[in-house]
């Protein structure tokens, strides 16, 4: 909303914590529906996998993806990145 640029959310299989909302701060997925989706990127950390979706960016920003920057959550944590994609 800061920067009026649409917001990407990304997926995760790790359980939501309690101030977490599904749809708002990730797509929370059971490990049966994350590859079901068709990821730019993913990657698995402490048993759990993260990704970035075509499907979550078409909701984010509709069809008007060639015009656009993925911003992505980075957590560091124990020496642990994830790259963003940019295009």
């Amino acid at each position: 909303e800061h920067y009026h640029i649409p917001q990407v959310i990304t997926h995760t299989t790790r359980a939501p914590r309690t101030h977490e909302v599904d749809g708002v701060d990730y797509y929370f997925e059971t490990a049966a529906s994350f590859p079901k989706n068709h990821y730019l990127e993913h990657v698995t950390y402490a048993n759990n996998q993260y990704g970035s979706s075509w499907e979550g960016l078409e909701r984010g920003v509709g069809n008007d993806l060639w015009n656009m920057v993925v911003f992505s959550k980075i957590t560091c944590n124990r020496g642990f990145t994830r790259s963003c994609i940019t295009s």
